[in-house]
Order: structure tokens, then C-alpha cells, then sequence
């Protein structure tokens, strides 16, 4: 019993504590009118500036400066500012003009790390500045205002799961810059697992032209405008028409799909024919054959898609091969 009743002491006196150095959340009427009677009294305005820039960056990145100790001793703080990031602690501070309160964020595997938009976080996207809001029990046992947190949230990572849809402008080292409507000009990030996908089969960077429609999906930095891409579609044009193309074989690339073999077409014109996999390959009498049986000089005979000097080929027939 007698446990209990220091334990219920301790948490009422370090409430109480608490909640007197807590300045109360004022509104904009309260704060015009206190900048008045400051300047009245000669106070600085230097100070009066900072703080409501300080209030004013918090409310940019869309959260706001409070903190709520509960008589349970669970704390919700909201417009924290990092201070350091050291493994799973993330020190912060709220501060009110002269007034500051230093906290000390505790994160385990349990604790929720979350993006400004609701997305999954971790610590490695946590920065010195950034703005926070977090919640969880205090530990009486410490000194000073430690925050065992359930929940942190990293208001300034203006990260999101996204899928834009634009037109390729230029290419560079495994990314490319894409004009999207919503958000103009944004640099797409190839991850090191992209699939990139064209008319439902896997296709390579190469295959990416500036002018072409793509899809790309990732996760968007609404700060730096980079959408580092887990998938990238290539969009066909709508009018484009599959056709039968018959030319001589002049090189192959390799023997297994996916590849690719060059094709002279009406003797004059050649063209790169991609053979993606799960295609049929097949000889004069379309039984299934090998690329390894394919020679230069072959009749071959391709029904695909052509853009430019590409085709995408869904069927491939030599009919140089008897069988």
C-alpha cells in the first residue's frame, strides 16, 4: 500500500511539475494581443519573431506545437524539433520563446514509426531539425522527460507510396526525369529491384525512350521531387497495330529469352526484333524450335508491335527451318 500511495505522489508531483513550465496553447487573437503588451513593456521583438517563426515552421509541415501529460503519466507531444538521432533515441525539444522542455524519445521494435502521409518510417529518415509528434508512457524512473513512444511520427519526411503517370524527357545512370502534370517535373529513381514491364512482358532500362508514356510506382519525396520506382510500365500507343514483318536474319544476340536478333527488312531496312519469354518460337511447320537452330541469311517472320526501329515480338517463325 504504502508503495502505491509514493508511487501515486510521484506521478502527481511530476505532473504537476510539468504542467507548470507548460505554457497554454494560445490562438492567434492571444498571441496579437500579447505582442502588443510586449511591446508596451519594452520586450524584444527579435524573441517575439523567432518564436513565431519557430510555430510557423511547425504548422508548414502540417502539425501543430503541444505537449498533454495524462495523470497516468502517458505523454502526446506534437511540434517537437530533433535535436540528435542516436540509434533507437531521437532527442527533441519543444520550445515556447524562452521556454524549452528537452525530451528523450525511446524506440523499441513495438513503436510505430510513421511519415508525414501515414506511411511506414524507421529511424534512418529521421534528421536534425525535422519536426515530430510522439506518444507513450513517461519513465518515472528517469531524471529527465523520457518518452517510452508507442507512436512517432516524422512530420518533415513528406514521403508517400505513389504511382505517376508522365512522359519520359530525358534519360541518365539508371533513372530518368519525367514530366508529370500534378507535380511538373520529377526525377525517377530506378530501385535496385525495379521491374519494368512493356505490353505485359519484362523489358530492360534500355528499352525506356525519351518521349515514351510510363507509369512509375515507388515511394515520392514531395521535398526533393524523386520518385525512387519499384515498377515502371511502358505504355504502347493506342493505335499501334500488330503486324506480320518478314526480313533476313543478319545477328543474333543470344540463344536464350529473353534476346533480341537483328532483322533486315525489304533488304534495306533494319530493325531490333525483342524476343521476350513465354513467346512462341517455331520452324516453317510451327512446330517449337530453338534460337540455336536460327542462321544468318534465315527467312524469318515476326508478328508484333514495331515503334520506330524496335519491334516487340509475341510470335517468331523461321521458315528457313524445315520442321
Amino acid at each position: 500500500m504504502n508503495k502505491k500511495i509514493g508511487l501515486l505522489v510521484c506521478v502527481s508531483l511530476f505532473t504537476g511539475l510539468a504542467l507548470l513550465t507548460l505554457p497554454v496553447i494560445r490562438t492567434h487573437a492571444d498571441e496579437n494581443k500579447d505582442q502588443g503588451n510586449s511591446s508596451r513593456n519594452g520586450s524584444s521583438d527579435k524573441d517575439n519573431k523567432h518564436d513565431k517563426k519557430n510555430r510557423d515552421d511547425i504548422r508548414a509541415v502540417g502539425s501543430t506545437l503541444e505537449v498533454h501529460i495524462s495523470d497516468n503519466g502517458i505523454a502526446l507531444v506534437r511540434g517537437a524539433k530533433v535535436t540528435a538521432v542516436s540509434g533507437s533515441i531521437v532527442t527533441a525539444s519543444t520550445v515556447w520563446g524562452a521556454t524549452t522542455l528537452s525530451w528523450t524519445v525511446m524506440s523499441d521494435t513495438t513503436t510505430n514509426l510513421l511519415r508525414r502521409s501515414g506511411g511506414k518510417s524507421n529511424l534512418s529518415e529521421f534528421s536534425v531539425g525535422d519536426f515530430i509528434s510522439f506518444q507513450g508512457p513517461l519513465n518515472l524512473n528517469s531524471a529527465n522527460l523520457t518518452v517510452n513512444a508507442k507512436i512517432l511520427k516524422n512530420w518533415s519526411v513528406q514521403k508517400k507510396n505513389a504511382s505517376l503517370i508522365g512522359k519520359i524527357l530525358s534519360l541518365g545512370a539508371n533513372s530518368f526525369v519525367l514530366a508529370v502534370e500534378e507535380h511538373g517535373q520529377i526525377t525517377v529513381a530506378l530501385a535496385q529491384a525495379v521491374s519494368i514491364s512493356k505490353n505485359d512482358r519484362d523489358v530492360v532500362f534500355s528499352d525506356l525512350h525519351s518521349g515514351d508514356k510510363v507509369s512509375a510506382s515507388g515511394v515520392f519525396d514531395e521535398t526533393s521531387k524523386v520518385l525512387t520506382a519499384s515498377k515502371v510500365k511502358i505504355y504502347m500507343d493506342k493505335t499501334a497495330v500488330e503486324h506480320v514483318f518478314e526480313g533476313t536474319l543478319k545477328a543474333v544476340s543470344g540463344t536464350t529469352l529473353p534476346t533480341s536478333f537483328t532483322l533486315t527488312l525489304n533488304e534495306r531496312t533494319d530493325v531490333t526484333v525483342n524476343v521476350p519469354l513465354g513467346i512462341s518460337v517455331v520452324g516453317k511447320t510451327y512446330l517449337g524450335v530453338s534460337l540455336a537452330d536460327f542462321r544468318v541469311g534465315d527467312k524469318v517472320r515476326v508478328w508484333g508491335l514495331r515503334e520506330g526501329a524496335t519491334i516487340d515480338a509475341t510470335v517468331v517463325r523461321n521458315v528457313s527451318l524445315p520442321r
